[in-house]
């Protein structure tokens, strides 16, 4: 098996890289902070595999909407500390498959 044909547990689904290759995606997940109930945090997991085995390392993308204040978000401590163990679950899931990045 392939670097291309591997899918790493967190992929929910392959589209056509941009440049020649695979990109591994999850499914977005959406977490609303309790103090801004129009603001939304979107994040997914993501991989670009290239046509001659190469990849890149998997990366989590986040993105903050809020049509209010587009980019940014107010969050209580409450929504500080539920988002930081969402980050550390989006960290476990890039760490199981390729084991911890340099220093």
């Amino acid at each position: 098996m392939t670097a291309r044909d591997a899918h790493p547990g967190w992929c929910a689904r392959d589209v056509t890289a941009e440049f020649d290759g695979t990109e591994h995606v999850s499914r977005p997940h959406r977490w609303r902070p309790a103090y801004e109930h129009e603001a939304a945090i979107v994040d997914e997991l993501r991989q670009v595999v290239y046509a001659d085995g190469g990849a890149e390392i998997p990366a989590a993308i986040v993105r903050i909407d809020n049509p209010g204040n587009p980019g940014e978000v107010a969050m209580t401590a409450d929504d500080l500390a539920a988002f930081v163990d969402h980050l550390a679950r989006l960290r476990t899931a890039l760490t199981t498959e390729r084991g911890p990045s340099g220093p």
